[in-house]
């Protein structure tokens, strides 16, 4: 950001967000409502600008560009669930769009999960490869469900499994926390260092 409206705009607007830590007040919801008013608005003027623009002017008037046209009219319908006796016609292009995404994950998934199998055919040479192998069949007892009575053996894999994920679990989430932290970091370095002066 460069010059002082800029940056008193960006600094105001950074404690309006934060102001929400203390509570629910008018400031915050205002910033909240502008910044979804003005990523919806960036959303459509470059969806316009890079998509739907392109193809209007330059596939449609081709020879057989008319096809280009299929697509817009689905993206219409789907508007049509606003329109009472007209929301009928929104089943087709979701029916599209859900068709086209069970296929494509049936098509793609088969190839992530071969990945991962073979991602886990480790050589047992090092402790790290062992840990590895007996939390991965400790996960796998740990979702073993259609015997009622697990053997003792099995009960204690799936203990073993069911630690194994949480440490997982909480490793994603100290690293959620600790991106959540660099924000802020950032943020506050904007304020004190941009806005305030401090440390030039």
């Amino acid at each position: 950001m460069s010059g002082w409206p800029a940056v008193w705009t960006g600094a105001l607007l950074t404690l309006a967000v934060l102001s929400y830590l203390y509570q629910d007040n008018p400031a915050w919801r205002i910033t909240e409502h502008l910044y979804v008013g003005l990523a919806a608005g960036y959303g459509l003027g470059y969806t316009w600008q890079n998509y739907l623009r392109p193809v209007l002017e330059n596939q449609v008037p081709a020879p057989g560009g008319w096809i280009w046209l299929l697509p817009l009219v689905l993206g219409a319908l789907l508007y049509t669930r606003y329109i009472p006796g007209w929301d009928w016609l929104a089943r087709f292009p979701l029916g599209i769009w859900i068709g086209y995404g069970a296929g494509y994950v049936l098509a793609y998934l088969p190839r992530v999960v071969i990945g991962q199998v073979t991602g886990s055919m480790v050589d047992l040479a090092s402790l790290t490869n062992i840990a590895l192998l007996v939390c991965l069949l400790g996960g796998f007892a740990t979702f073993v469900f259609t015997l009622p009575d697990r053997p003792g053996a099995l009960r204690t894999a799936g203990r073993v499994g069911r630690y194994a994920i949480l440490i997982a679990l909480g490793v994603a989430f100290g690293g959620a926390v600790l991106y959540r932290f660099t924000l802020l970091y950032g943020q506050v370095h904007f304020l004190v260092h941009d806005w305030l002066g401090f440390g030039r």
